[in-house]
């Protein structure tokens, strides 16, 4: 079941709740737009083909240049200039920076 919910002058949040789904929330900038995104997900719950993406909608470049160093750098022969590579894209896309432990 969705709902819709006015935020302001510009902004619409949609939300989907379904049983045996984790509930969906997104914001828009038109309630068409969030209708449309609805219809999108509440098909896909339908076919069993939904993947939640709030994960992946939160996660910035910098958590997954870490994560990458830590899981797939940390184990190549090459470890040390690809750190040295992830290091420098950390500085020049001015992200912060969280050296692994």
């Amino acid at each position: 079941m969705a709902s819709y919910r006015k935020r302001g002058p510009r902004q619409w949040q949609a939300q989907v709740r379904k049983k045996g789904y984790p509930l969906q929330s997104k914001t828009f900038r038109s309630k068409p737009a969030a209708e449309a995104w609805v219809r999108s997900v509440e098909y896909e719950m339908d076919q069993g083909l939904f993947v939640s993406r709030n994960e992946a909608e939160t996660t910035t470049l910098g958590e997954l240049l870490e994560r990458y160093r830590r899981e797939y750098t940390a184990h190549k022969r090459g470890r040390a200039s690809e750190s040295c590579r992830i290091d420098t894209l950390t500085r020049h896309l001015c992200l912060p920076f969280i050296h692994p432990a």
